[in-house]
């Protein structure tokens, strides 16, 4: 079933609301969103992606309503 899932998707300084079918996958809310997401650790309502996920639908994650994405960038530099 094709439903529709309200997702706050962005990375460690913007963030936006989307709503996608449940068929995307990470990879594609990302692309929609315009948010690069190359060398960072993606985290789905703050749990990390495994291996593989990013390739896998929002359904195929089991989630049936809303969620947050996020690309987080880590900054050896940072203080």
């Amino acid at each position: 079933m094709n439903t529709m899932i309200n997702v706050t998707v962005g990375n460690n300084t913007s963030r936006q609301t989307i709503i996608v079918p449940s068929s995307k996958t990470i990879r594609e809310v990302f692309e929609e969103a315009s948010i690069g997401y190359e060398g960072t650790m993606i985290s789905i309502d703050g749990c990390p992606l495994n291996l593989g996920d990013l390739s896998k639908t929002l359904e195929q994650l089991n989630i049936t309503d809303k969620c947050y994405i996020i690309a987080t960038t880590k900054t050896n530099n940072a203080r």
